[in-house]
């Protein structure tokens, strides 16, 4: 599994290249409120806005370059990761 930092108790974060992790998600460790908001840029340069909300994993579409942002919420406690791979669902 691939994983590379996204955001660290900041507003917004830096550009992060994640070419080649497919598939691609977010891991979000932010508050249930907080709106956390997804650029990414294509191979061709094309730019895709995406937002989620609360904590939890959401799945993403493959791109070369993300940047993240806290769009609304709290920043200060938000963890937020860039990673993929095969994960595992538990049941219970």
């Amino acid at each position: 599994m691939k994983r590379k930092v996204g955001l660290v108790g900041r507003r917004e974060g830096e550009w992060i290249h994640v070419g080649g992790i497919d598939p691609l998600y977010l891991k979000a460790q932010v508050e249930p409120s907080v709106i956390v908001r997804i650029d990414l840029r294509m191979a061709d340069n094309e730019e895709v806005c995406i937002y989620c909300v609360g904590p939890g994993l959401h799945g993403l579409i493959p791109a070369m370059w993300a940047k993240l942002s806290i769009s609304d919420g709290p920043h200060i406690d938000a963890l937020c990761l860039l990673q993929g791979g095969t994960l595992a669902v538990s049941s219970t």
